[in-house]
């Protein structure tokens, strides 16, 4: 890599969040097909601050000259073998867990039933669940050792934990992770031409878009019924997601039993205390579904904090995803490996999917962001050094 290679728009999370964030807000605030109740002025406001946010935050970074790094990394390809088997092990117990739990479903229901899984796997705890983000750095890291000796060995145990991760029945999941291998080809290959990147950028659009719908109409999750005479394309359910998120966060701005506590803006870490003290206020990790004028349960990547706070904590959540983001993935580009580069790719798609749900919440986001952190100590260890190239 070359050393003096400067950090362009794309490479920053708040350019991810403006896409994530203006192109649906601008569809539901002035065109709105599916006719979603209207935004009320708080919302505006928020939406205003968040974009002023992002592109604030974008502007210091690419204009301050922040230089990607490339730093020590453990080459070793038994480690990548090894956390392949990991995830794949995860996504043998997860399956193995939900026939479990409906005495001994059968596999075929994967392809004759798929709604009937998704509604098991919302019932049950996996660790199988947790196991298998072990096989997305395993690709993240297939992708960045592109000459490995191996290659072709690798590239099957890649194909095998794309088609294994479709078992989970979750579309946002999948675009989760193939956006990160994305993200792990440009990191590794240099990309760095504009042309090229926005052209990659339109394909993964397109190519998500027909899988959704694809996926949509294979696993019978559509909602054509709910806006059936109100819009009749066939991206019916692409509006229904891009604009779902904005009429739920209003709703919770407006109508939320406010805490003024963190809670569900750090979840993961409120289970423990709520372990610790069993007398906090048990909280779930799917919403309760309003009708607005369509059913929906999601409401942005700033739904946790407007439910914590209101306006308040909203502002500080706008904080959060434009210079916090954006502060974290700098630390990690001045230690650039695939451990820090596949931190980065998860801070670029929370904020990509802004207008959907959250992923700040998620303890798998937590984990995420640590394997970032233990890349910025493989490089600090002197005791890697030597795996540097």
């Amino acid at each position: 890599m070359n050393s003096n290679l400067k950090i362009k728009i794309w490479d920053v999370p708040s350019f991810y969040g403006i896409l994530g964030l203006f192109i649906p807000y601008a569809i539901y605030r002035f065109y709105n097909p599916l006719k979603w109740y209207k935004p009320s002025l708080e919302i505006d406001i928020l939406v205003i601050i968040q974009l002023m946010a992002f592109a604030l935050s974008l502007l210091i970074v690419v204009s301050g000259n922040v230089l990607k790094k490339k730093a020590a990394y453990d080459k070793s390809e038994l480690s990548i073998l090894l956390l392949h088997i990991i995830g794949l092990m995860g996504i043998v117990i997860f399956i193995y867990d939900v026939i479990n739990s409906q005495n001994n479903l059968l596999l075929l229901t994967w392809i004759s039933s798929p709604l009937e899984v998704r509604s098991v796997q919302d019932e049950i705890t996996s660790l199988g669940t947790q196991l298998s983000y072990a096989g997305w750095l395993a690709c993240f890291l297939t992708i960045w050792k592109t000459k490995s000796v191996n290659n072709k060995i690798f590239l099957i145990f890649l194909m095998l934990q794309i088609i294994g991760n479709l078992a989970f029945i979750d579309k946002t999941r999948f675009i989760w992770m193939m956006f990160l291998i994305g993200i792990g080809f440009m990191q590794s290959n240099n990309v760095h031409k504009s042309k090229l990147i926005f052209k990659y950028i339109i394909i993964y659009a397109l190519v998500m878009i027909i899988f959704f719908s694809i996926f949509g109409m294979q696993t019978g999750k559509t909602y054509e019924s709910l806006y059936a005479g109100v819009y009749d394309g066939i991206f019916g359910d692409v509006y229904l997601y891009l604009n779902a998120g904005f009429p739920y966060l209003n709703y919770v701005i407006l109508n939320g039993n406010h805490a003024y506590m963190p809670q569900e803006s750090i979840l993961p870490v409120y289970r423990i205390f709520q372990f610790i003290d069993e007398s906090l206020p048990k909280l779930s990790t799917i919403l309760p579904v309003q009708n607005l004028p369509y059913s929906t349960n999601v409401g942005t990547a700033l739904q946790p904090f407007a439910s914590d706070g209101g306006v308040i904590f909203s502002l500080f959540g706008i904080l959060v995803y434009s210079f916090g983001f954006d502060a974290l993935a700098i630390k990690f580009y001045k230690h650039l490996n695939p451990y820090t580069a596949f931190a980065i790719g998860n801070l670029c798609f929370a904020n990509l999917i802004y207008f959907l749900a959250p992923k700040i919440n998620n303890l798998s986001f937590y984990i995420f962001i640590f394997v970032g952190l233990i890349g910025v100590y493989l490089t600090l260890n002197r005791k890697y050094r030597r795996f540097k190239n």
